[in-house]
């Protein structure tokens, strides 16, 4: 073992520290074992034992050493009592310890009887770097019904915001944040950018070689299309051989999204707002969708995508098509036009991954309305969930995120939110903040990535 490690795990014994990533185990034992009456431990048998020692020892140090001897016997005795008694009275614990026992004791999760303790909540932890993992087990008793519902009450007695909640069969995992979380400020952004991964926040990224079909969700003001134009900005930048990840994106309300893509000068065929474009955008994908399915069924290469084949005559670049106001452009479409878009787009969601393409629907609250929701088949194929807002209706919990309200983190503030990556457990975000003007930071970006576009337009 490296000397340098041994030192500090020598040095984290004796402060009492935790050691990073060790489960520890917390209990009321040591204190209803603390309160047995100290006739427990000294019977009448070990009380004379005890004297008959001193008495031995006090005469054969007096017999050796005279009255220095007795004054050493005396002080060592005094040394002993003294750790004894700050052992009793004055123990120390590690980090967060007596606070998750104080938890179980003010909450009754325990039973005792006569001064002993007869159950009580399975609680451990485990502390890492930056966060506090609270796991209560599942074993059947009478605590197991509220193992779920602990998160509001530890949040509050820890002082730590609750980031993520982990359910399973047999244990409830509660993940706390150290320390407050900050808002990711976004100052710029690359014109080209090799690292196939979308910054969310903190290690939360949408990876574009996973599923990377997402729901965006969230009202007017919460954050929502700060967080669409920052991710946006981060997927044109994305570079596959010099050819940039390619942008479609549907407006039907003709808002900030489409006049950014208007400024930028986008391939028309790239844009648009009417059911009519959302149907010639899909078909030229699922046109795409076809040619890139044969390239990749006639490749020789196995576990990995499509951007990533080794192809000698062709670039496999991303491919992301945004529906910005999704129930808005269903609304536009008749019963037979919504029947052969649901048809279409789950065709393309499902075949979608291993070819490098998916879709983002953007819209304010969903919902499963036959007209104007995203039915279960196409949620099913959107892994990745984003919900913008510092509050979430028992709905949205539900569609989004298959929970109910008290199942999910708590948000943290008004340009919060909860996100689910590849359908993992929900954890709370802040959606980003732009250092200065949206438009000069994002416009550059998709401006450079136009180019990109008709540049290769014009090579086919």
């Amino acid at each position: 073992m490296n000397v340098e490690v041994l030192k500090n795990k020598l040095i984290t014994r004796i402060k009492k520290e935790n050691e990073y990533g060790k489960l520890y185990i917390v209990s009321l034992k040591k204190l209803y074992k603390s309160r047995i009456s100290i006739r427990h431990f000294f019977t009448p048998s070990r009380a004379l034992i005890a004297f008959v020692f001193i008495v031995g020892s006090l005469q054969m140090l007096k017999d050796s050493h005279g009255s220095n001897g007795i004054i050493l016997l005396m002080f060592c005795i005094l040394i002993i009592l003294s750790l004894y008694m700050k052992h009793r009275f004055f123990p120390k614990y590690r980090p967060f310890e007596p606070t998750l026992r104080n938890f179980i004791y003010q909450n009754n999760l325990y039973e005792a009887k006569n001064g002993q303790l007869v159950s009580e909540i399975r609680m451990a932890y485990i502390e890492d770097l930056d966060v506090l993992r609270v796991i209560i087990e599942k074993n059947g008793d009478r605590y197991q019904k509220i193992a779920n519902e602990l998160g509001e009450s530890l949040e509050s007695k820890l002082g730590m915001p609750l980031y993520t909640l982990n359910a399973t069969i047999d244990f409830v995992e509660y993940v706390f944040r150290k320390s407050p979380a900050e808002r990711n400020v976004i100052k710029a952004l690359p014109l080209e950018d090799e690292d196939m991964s979308l910054q969310i926040f903190d290690n939360n990224r949408i990876i574009l070689r996973n599923n990377f079909s997402t729901i965006i969700s969230g009202v007017s003001g919460s954050g929502k299309s700060t967080l669409l134009y920052g991710l946006i900005g981060q997927f044109v930048s994305k570079t596959v051989k010099g050819k940039h990840a390619r942008l479609y994106v549907h407006d039907s309300k003709m808002s900030d999204i489409y006049k950014h893509m208007v400024l930028a000068d986008m391939p028309e065929n790239q844009f648009g707002t009417t059911v009519k474009d959302a149907f010639s955008m899909l078909n030229e994908l699922l046109e795409e969708l076809e040619r890139r399915k044969e390239i990749y069924t006639n490749s020789s290469e196995f576990d990995t995508v499509a951007m990533d084949l080794d192809l000698t005559s062709d670039v496999l670049e991303p491919i992301l098509f945004v529906i910005d106001e999704y129930p808005s452009l269903l609304g536009l479409m008749d019963s037979k036009q919504r029947t052969d878009w649901n048809k279409k787009l789950g065709n393309y969601l499902r075949l979608s991954r291993q070819l490098s393409m998916g879709a983002w629907l953007v819209l304010q609250q969903a919902n499963a309305d036959e007209t104007t929701g995203i039915s279960t088949g196409l949620r099913e194929q959107l892994v990745n969930k984003i919900y913008t807002g510092s509050e979430i209706t028992a709905q949205s919990a539900q569609m989004m995120f298959s929970r109910g309200i008290k199942e999910l983190p708590k948000v943290m503030d008004k340009y919060g939110g909860l996100l689910s990556i590849d359908s993992k457990e929900p954890v709370a975000f802040l959606s980003p903040s732009f250092a200065g003007d949206i438009n000069e930071i994002l416009h550059p970006v998709l401006v450079n990535a136009s180019n990109n576009y008709k540049k290769f337009i014009k090579e086919c």
